[in-house]
């Protein structure tokens, strides 16, 4: 207390204490803060703050000594040892010696505090509670967070039990997640972040909750159920065409055959229809002859069609429909009643409804619904339909023509009416059409219609192409070659009819050429040849036996010879030849008549290239050369006319006579005639137009040439008047001069008018018709334009027809058909397919349908067992006659079918698969053993020409399909083991499992290591396990046992039997193999391979290192598997540590208990007497101990090396393959020393020349190639010209081979080609075998094969080295550089080439780079953290457990952010993205979340603090996925802020914490300007206890107040106050605030009220700008404390006088008193108005400016009802005098009835 006032007195700090606060407050403290528990024992503490913890000097106990009073004064034993003073002397066992007392350590001499919660006891607390220490033995537990104490243990919070479930959404699933922690997942259906769930479509469940034909795939970041390649539904539902939903109908065996045979099968993959199904009982229904007629290969279609409805009709719609009918697609109509549930149509009812597909439905009935006969579109069916129609249809059955008609896709038939046939039977001469006439009459292939023959046309009829059909539209009428249509468009179910009025004549216009040419086929299986034989566009040849022939291939690096068969085939090539005679591109006759081409008298341009023009021999002429050259006459057109004034009788009937002209006579008409016109000739007068012409009978008139008469009358002959003048009927007569005429053919016509030829308008510029159209000339001038082959349209305008639209243009209904030129298509199959596209196989699932297996597949389906994966599978599927045999039999399938034996029956099933190979037929002849799914062994034989499995006949052989092959068998293979086994009572736990089978070693490990709990409990189920026998387990090595077995390395065990468990994964045979992710518990992952042709279908764990010996052992957390060996874990690789122990030899020292101490960690041996070495040495004065210390050293089991044990190349039980020896041990390299003979990394390979098991030396000259390799067989193969064994002789003959053998064959004996090695063929075609594509060309499995002609190279996989064909995996952390982790930091090789880098002890960071581990500061200790030194400070920042580290995900759900989008959203929160380093921090704080989320640095991780399969596969750390290269990825983010340091003052202090004010007297001692005032209230309280009352008020904090202080200005040192004064300051009750003082109101102290008075503010009337109390103005206000606040007066109050009774005599003197307040008020003005005139400080009024700006605290309330203080009552009664200071005892005058406040 200093001051002038002051007293010099201290007021001590909390802690402190004395006169100078030198002393701690606590008897047991020390340090600078009196906070550190003092070290003294048995003595006084020397508890000043600058003291060290020890005791007072001389202060210690009786009987105890040291500077911490902590050692006895009394000796112990005859040694003279002094204990400590936590230990006692012991006494018992005969020495003496000092002990430690119960809570403390050490050897008596020293004894230190025992921590009850050090590890690994940790006080017997629970591993998920904390233990902290209470005191020497003594300590409590705490449950960590997210824990609950539960007696002794402490039990995990599950947040999902609460009532709000983890705050998840109504569709969302509340995961328990962790302690404490859980996760929300929207349901299946439903998406979003858990809280907010939205409806959605996604498969969740493990196998996707997907239909059995759909798979679950992860489509644009959502994992959905999506049908397969030809279904169509949601996933959850898939449903294919007609065809196939029908396959899966069971009651629809016999109508599946019935539309297979009818063709139309096609038809229900492509149409929109309702199918109706009678059932197989139905059918069996149907009367004898009703089958017979509608089973008949023509009328088979009709009846199927009857039971399609076009159109899609469910049960509903069929129960509703308003005609009570529908209209079958054979057009018969089908009643529809509905009779209480059941619909009958047709007469049939329905029994199962709306089978749905994707292109219709189907309805099952029990009824065949057979129609009318008349019905039948068949062909016979509606010949028999039409009676003139009789004859042909005779002739088809007599020909037996009707089925093959049938079988075609479409047909058209032209058929003559009877009438015709008998009229050409009689022509002809005979009694039946035959039968090529017959065939003459049908096109096949197509179905013309009327208006499809309009365009006209030539058709291929059943003779082949050589023998078309001309069609010829004239004048409105159709006409076949020469017959016309008089019938048209009678419809059959594929086809057409025509009826002709005349019998078509074989047109033999054609002459085309087939040439043959013999192809020999491949070389194939014998026994079941594949369907196609022969290259494509050939045939084979029946007549010519198969040949033997010899195959080689490549299989397993083994070359393989197989007996085959090869077919001779036949290709046949049309030349397209015109007969003699015929021209053009349709073989039209050449002028002429019939079967004589210009008429025998030249040579016509004939053939398909020909003009049809006829060339004339000599002396002829004419279009024809139907007659001669003018001037030659005779038959042959060789005589030369010599008339020479007249006209010659020329011509092919001609003499060569004359005729003479006019005036002219004699033979030739040579002689002229001089005779007058006058004169008579003999007796007559010749006419004018005639010659007198001298004969010997005398003179003759005869007519002149082109006349005729009797001369004496003549007239002009007419050349035109009998028969046209000889010219055409198609020609015009001209009369040119008498006689003579000139032949002109008609319109449409050429030629020179004798012949007269129909001009074809098609030979110039094609008709006029398309480029791509055919013109057929249909008559004189006339064409009609037909779009080629290939295209469409009227001819005119043709467009390519798209063969793809029509059954996909004939291509396999999964190829992809392509149109690549006009009527030429290409068909490919899909990638998923293999085959040329005309037939493309799928899976081996596809094609059992496809085969008809339908048995055998649907049991597939039943069983979930799927043959849709890489496989290859080879299947032995039973057809449906085996199962068929076991149904009328034993029915030993038919009891597998129920739920409870579902298991045995995909068992059975499973003993029909053989996984990893595509067994041929050929592989099949040899013996051999296969093992199946299931693990059951079949046995192949070979027997007079039959396959047998086991007691199956195989009985055909499907082609390869893209994962495997099928091969039919006539029997059910049923295991024995199914027939013996008993259905367990109860589901089988893994101790059945293990108890039954021999496993029984390795599953008592399991439940002493506790890895039984992980196994059993539900988070990591199903489970698949791999049980090495109890056989594998004895056989261990002892010094493999010694080391895993010891107590010690319980840990090791335990990660080598996490490392033979597969967690949340149940996983069958078939699919080990293809398994992408076998990570296991222990972390690493497992790796599985196929058997090779050895061991057929065994399936072998880690490189072929292992084999599964048994297979599918259910239990109810999962499934196990027996396997022969223990397997390795990466980590730890052939550990075979030892146990060592050396001796330390502990220096000589006195014989205390000191000098018989051993180094922590050993154990004392004995005590040696020694030497001492002193001044005068004494002979075993002193001891020295000996101590033993344990240690493991490092060491491998034999057959592994190095750093981290790995196996040596070929595996621990074949290390180098036993070829070699191997550089085992820890300081061992794994490299094999080989044989003689053999190399590679694991010498497994032979050396070159060297061949066999055992590589011997070939023994080939240098004229042969010898057959090495570890499968070779040592043959040597000779050069053309040398034989012998070894190719060492010379051959006298030379075997020439035919057909010629490959370059790359060799030509043997009996006319044998045989390919070389490493060539794959028949000897007449070899090349280079695929070794890569053949079991990866014995390359280690994921290694690299490269094939360069006949030699394969091999390069290891990533993570491994080695040749390729031996692959050992890389230990990354055996590398100098500590595998590239940190100097700080602990490499193990979790697998090949991978490594964990985990940062040690004292260090954190990812591992690759460490940091020191720092503890986080309290910035508390460091000037407070910046707070008021009256605050407590917390560093929220060190408090929080994640230090910062927060998770952030998206509204829009997990997984939204993108890089940039994650930095903005942790901006937008206050912080940054977090490193690495504050990720590992916070995940040691206890940060579990299993969500990976964005970290700077492009960085993506989660922290995990407990192992669960399904975050990070069970990790605990930080799951890293590295840097991301892709910023556009989304994931969540975590987030780092620093928390601020929180501030609270202290109890009793009032503010924000970094300024914190404690009550009214505190704050007066705080301000200076307070110090008078404040020196006179202290010297109040010392004088008398009134003043320290009003002390204590002042300092109480329960009582809120109002003070008013004169600061030091105002209140000079020298003016003292009165007590009364002092208490006149203090209005208790309510701390009023300067805004609450009213201008009028009063307040009211013990002593009385003080007057407020207030001057209003002269830019705002209603606002108050300054303050007077009782006179005295208000120079500072609202200075806050803990139970109050203080207003600043200019000057001090002066308390009233003691109030005195008031008596009547007095009251005249009231009326002075109002005139004397009035003046008062008026001076109060003056005062006022001067002292803002004056004053100074011009702060005071900017203060009370602002502050009465601000807001009331009640400013919508009355004083009188808010604010107790105030009220309109009179002052109470003067306090009890009791309350006042004694000499202050005076009455108190009452001051007027104004007063509107009462005591509080």
């Amino acid at each position: 207390m200093e001051g002038i006032e002051g007293n010099g007195t201290c007021i001590c700090e909390p802690n402190f204490r004395g006169s100078r606060c030198q002393y701690c407050a606590s008897p047991n403290k020390y340090g600078p803060n009196c906070d550190k528990p003092c070290a003294c024992i048995h003595g006084q503490c020397d508890n000043r703050p600058e003291a060290d913890g020890r005791c007072k000097l001389d202060s210690c106990l009786s009987g105890y000594t040291g500077l911490y009073c902590e050692r006895h004064t009394r000796a112990c034993g005859t040694q003279v040892q002094f204990c400590h003073a936590h230990a006692d002397c012991d006494f018992n066992q005969g020495a003496t010696k000092c002990v430690c007392k119960p809570g403390y350590q050490g050897d008596g001499i020293t004894c230190v505090e025992q921590d009850p919660c050090a590890p690994p006891l940790r006080g017997g607390c629970s591993v998920n509670a904390k233990c902290i220490t209470t005191g020497p033995s003594t300590h409590s537990c705490q449950c960590l967070t997210g824990w609950r104490e539960d007696g002794d243990e402490c039990q995990p919070i599950n947040k999902c039990d609460s009532p709000d479930r983890g705050g998840c959404h109504p569709n969302a699933t509340c995961v328990y997640i962790g302690p404490g922690q859980s996760q929300c997942l929207c349901k299946a259906g439903y998406r979003g972040n858990g809280r907010d769930c939205e409806a959605a479509n996604q498969c969740v469940t493990q196998n996707g909750g997907c239909h059995y034909l759909a798979s679950c795939r992860l489509l644009s970041g959502l994992w959905q159920c999506v049908c397969e390649e030809g279904y169509a539904g949601n996933g959850k539902v898939c449903y294919g065409t007609t065809e196939q939903e029908l396959t899966a109908l069971p009651e629809a065996a016999e109508f599946i055959t019935w539309l297979t045979e009818s063709g139309l099968s096609q038809f229900l993959s492509e149409q929109n229809i309702t199918l109706l199904v009678p059932t197989s009982a139905a059918m069996s229904k149907m009367s004898k002859d009703d089958k017979f007629f509608w089973t008949l290969k023509g009328n088979l279609p009709s009846i199927i069609r009857n039971h399609m409805i076009l159109g899609n009709y469910p049960l509903s719609t069929l129960r509703n429909i308003s005609s009570a009918q529908v209209t079958s697609l054979l057009k018969t109509m089908l009643p529809i009643s509905t009779t209480n549930e059941s619909t009958v149509i047709g007469g049939a009812t329905i029994t199962t409804a709306n089978v749905a597909a994707t292109n219709g439905l189907i309805h099952v009935i029990d009824k065949v619904l057979v129609p009318e006969r008349k019905l039948s579109e068949g062909l016979l069916a509606l010949l028999d339909l039409r009676p003139e129609f009789s004859l042909f249809r005779s002739y088809l059955i007599e020909h037996n023509l009707a089925d093959e008609v049938e079988q075609a896709d479409e047909y058209t038939v032209f058929v003559p009416i009877d009438s015709a046939i008998k009229d050409y039977l009689k022509t002809m001469a005979a009694t039946a059409m035959d039968v090529n006439t017959t065939r003459y009459h049908v096109v096949l292939s197509e179905r013309l219609l009327k208006t499809d023959l309009q365009a006209g046309g030539y058709k291929e009829t059943m003779l082949g192409f050589s023998y078309q059909l001309g069609i010829f539209p004239r004048d409105g009428k159709l006409f076949v070659n020469e017959a016309q249509v008089n019938v048209s468009n009678i419809l059959s179910g594929k086809g057409v009819i025509h009826g002709l009025t005349s019998v078509l004549e074989i047109n033999r216009n054609r002459c085309d050429d087939a040439q043959y040419q013999q192809i020999i086929g491949s070389c194939q299986d014998c026994f079941f040849p594949p369907s196609k034989s022969c290259p494509n566009r050939t045939t084979p040849m029946k007549s010519v036996r198969r040949k033997k022939c010899m195959f080689s291939q490549m299989y397993d690096g083994e070359r393989l010879l197989s007996i085959g068969c090869r077919a001779t085939c036949r290709k046949t090539n049309i030349v397209r030849k015109c007969c003699s005679g015929f021209f053009g591109e349709h073989c039209e006759p050449c002028p002429g008549s019939k079967g004589q081409p210009c008429f025998g008298n030249g040579v016509c341009m004939d053939g398909t290239n020909g003009t049809g023009i006829c060339r004339c021999n000599q002396g002829f002429n004419g279009t024809a050369c139907e007659t001669c050259h003018t001037g030659k006459y005779g038959v042959h057109c060789d005589q030369d006319c010599t008339c020479k004034n007249g006209q010659c009788n020329d011509g092919l009937n001609g003499d060569g006579t004359c005729e003479c002209d006019l005036g002219w006579k004699g033979i030739l008409c040579d002689e002229k005639i001089e005779s007058k016109a006058e004169e008579l000739c003999g007796s007559v007068k010749c006419h004018t137009s005639a010659n007198c012409v001298i004969k010997p009978s005398g003179m003759q008139c005869i007519c002149a040439a082109g006349f005729e008469g009797n001369g004496t009358y003549c007239k002009a002959k007419d050349a035109c008047a009998v028969d046209n003048g000889g010219c055409s009927l198609y020609a015009v007569c001209k009369r040119t001069r008498p006689g003579r005429r000139d032949c002109v053919c008609g319109p449409g016509y050429a030629g020179d008018g004798l012949v007269c030829v129909e001009i074809n308008p098609c030979l110039e510029g094609n008709g006029g018709c398309h480029v791509n159209a055919d013109c057929i000339h249909v008559g004189p001038n006339k064409t009609s334009c037909a779009c080629s082959q290939g295209y469409s349209g009227d001819g005119q305008n043709c467009r390519m027809i798209d063969l793809c639209r029509k059954k996909n243009g004939e291509c396999h209904r999964y190829a992809r058909c392509n149109m690549t030129s006009p009527g030429v298509r290409t068909c490919t199959c899909p990638s998923s397919f293999i085959g040329d596209g005309i037939a493309c196989k799928g899976t081996v699932g596809k094609e059992l349908v496809g085969r008809k297996l339908r048995d055998f597949y649907v049991g597939l389906m039943i069983t979930d067992i799927s043959l849709k994966g890489r496989g290859p599978f080879t299947v032995f599927a039973p057809t449906t006659e085996a199962y068929a045999k076991d149904r009328n039999g034993n029915g030993k399938i038919k009891a597998l079918l129920s739920d409870s034996r579902k298991e045995r029956y995909a068992n059975v099933l499973r003993s029909h698969i053989v996984m990893c190979h595509t067994l041929l037929a050929s592989d099949l002849t040899r013996p051999r053993n296969l093992t199946t799914l299931s693990g059951e062994v079949l046995t192949t034989t070979f027997s007079q020409g039959s396959i047998f499995i086991n007691q199956a006949n195989v009985t055909d052989t499907d082609d390869v399909s893209v994962n495997g092959i099928i091969h039919e068998i006539d029997t059910i293979l049923v295991p024995p083991s199914v027939e013996k086994e008993k259905e367990p009572d109860v589901p089988l736990n893994l101790t059945d499992v293990a108890d039954r089978h021999g496993y029984k070693t390795f599953y008592k490990l399991l439940e002493d290591t506790g890895v039984m709990d992980m196994v059993n409990d539900r988070m990591y189920q199903p489970v698949t396990v791999f049980l090495p026998s109890d056989q594998v387990m004895v056989s261990l090595p002892q010094e493999q046992k010694d080391f895993l077995y010891h107590q010690h390395n319980r840990p090791q065990l335990k990660e080598y039997l996490m490392y033979h468990i597969l967690q949340v994964q149940k996983v069958y045979a078939a699919e080990l193999i293809h398994l992408d992710s076998a990570r296991t518990l222990q972390g690493s992952q497992l790796s599985f391979s196929c058997g090779g042709m050895d061991n057929i279908g065994e399936v072998f764990v880690n490189g072929g290192k292992c084999q599964i010996i048994q297979r599918h052992l259910l239990f109810n957390g999962g499934i196990a598997y027996g396997i022969d060996c223990l397997l390795t874990p990466p980590s730890l690789g052939g550990r075979c540590d030892e146990q060592k122990t050396i001796e330390l030899q502990m220096n000589c020292g006195p014989c205390t208990s000191s000098s018989t101490r051993c180094p922590g960690g050993s154990k004392v041996k004995e005590v040696q007497k020694c030497d001492l070495p002193m001044m005068f040495v004494t002979k075993n004065s002193g001891c020295r101990a000996i101590c033993t210390l344990n240690f493991w050293q490092p060491k491998c089991c034999a057959r592994y090396y190095g750093r981290d044990c790995l196996v040596c190349p070929g595996g621990a039980g074949l290390p180098c393959s036993n070829r070699g020896k191997c550089d085992e041990g820890h300081l061992g390299n794994g490299t094999c020393k080989c044989d003689a003979g053999f190399q590679g990394v694991a010498c497994e390979l032979c050396s070159e020349g060297h061949y066999g098991p055992t590589c011997k030396a070939c023994n080939c000259t240098e004229h042969g190639s010898c057959d090495e390799g570890h499968k070779g067989t040592g043959s040597c193969f000779c050069e053309p010209g040398w034989t012998g064994e070894s190719c060492e002789i010379p051959q006298a003959e030379v075997f020439v081979c035919s057909p010629p053998c490959s370059p790359k064959g060799v030509c043997q004996d009996n006319n044998t080609c045989v390919c070389r090695p490493f060539y794959e063929g028949d000897g007449i075609t070899c090349t280079v075998a695929d070794m890569c594509k053949i079991w990866n060309g014995g390359c280690a499995k994921g290694a690299k094969c490269l094939q360069t002609g006949e030699k394969v190279s091999c390069t290891c996989p990533k993570g491994h080295s080695g040749d390729g064909f031996s692959c050992q995996p890389i230990d990354p952390c055996a590398s100098e550089d500590n595998g590239g982790c940190h100097e700080h930091a602990t490499c193990t090789m979790t697998g090949p080439g991978k490594k964990r880098c985990i940062c040690k002890d004292n260090y954190i960071g990812d591992g690759v780079t460490c940091e020191v581990k720092e503890l986080p500061i309290n910035r508390c200790l460091q000037e407070n953290g910046l707070c008021h030194q009256d605050a407590k400070c917390t560093d929220l920042h060190f408090e929080d457990a994640t230090l910062g580290v927060f998770h952030f995900r998206s509204d829009k759900g997990q997984y939204k952010l993108n890089y940039t989008a994650a930095q903005e959203a942790c901006t937008g929160e206050g912080g940054t993205l977090a490193t690495y380093t504050q990720l590992s921090y916070a995940q040691q704080g206890g940060l579990n979340m299993c969500a990976a989320g964005w970290l700077d640095q492009t960085r993506v991780a989660y922290p995990t603090t407990y192992s669960n399969p399904n975050c990070g596969f069970g990790h605990v750390g930080i799951v890293d996925y590295g840097t991301r290269k892709n910023l556009s990825e989304t994931w969540d983010a975590f987030c780092y802020r620093v928390k601020e340091v929180k501030c609270e003052c202290k109890l009793g202090y009032i503010g924000d914490g970094y300024t914190c004010t404690g009550n009214l007297l505190q704050v007066l001692s705080s301000r200076p300007s307070f110090s008078n005032f404040l020196t006179q209230i202290l010297n109040y309280s010392q004088s008398s206890e009134s003043g320290k009352e009003f002390v204590r008020r002042l300092s109480n904090l329960t009582i809120q107040s109002t003070l008013f202080v004169p600061d030091n200005t105002g209140l000079p040192e020298n003016q003292t106050l009165t007590q009364r004064d002092i208490e006149y300051h203090l209005s208790e009750g309510q701390a009023l605030a300067l805004s609450e003082l009213k201008n009028g109101s009063r307040i009211r102290t013990r002593l009385g009220s003080l007057t407020v008075l207030g001057i209003a503010d002269f830019l705002n009337p209603k606002a108050l700008s300054s303050r007077y109390i009782n006179n005295r103005f208000v120079t500072d206000s609202d200075i806050l404390a803990s139970n109050g606040i203080i207003h600043v007066l200019q000057g001090p109050l002066m308390a009233p006088p003691p109030r005195h009774a008031l008596h009547v005599a007095h009251k005249a003197g009231m009326g002075v008193g109002v005139l004397l307040l009035v003046i008062l008020a008026a001076g109060i003005l003056f005062v006022g108005y001067h002292f803002y005139s004056h004053n100074t400080k011009p702060f005071q009024f900017h203060y009370f400016k602002e502050d009465e700006e601000e807001e009331a605290w009640h400013p919508d309330c009355s004083p009188n009802v808010c604010n107790p203080v105030y009220d309109a009552t009179p002052d109470p009664p003067e306090p009890n005098p009791s309350d006042v200071p004694a000499e202050d005892k005076h009455e108190v005058v009452n001051g007027g009835s104004y007063d509107l406040l009462q005591d509080s």
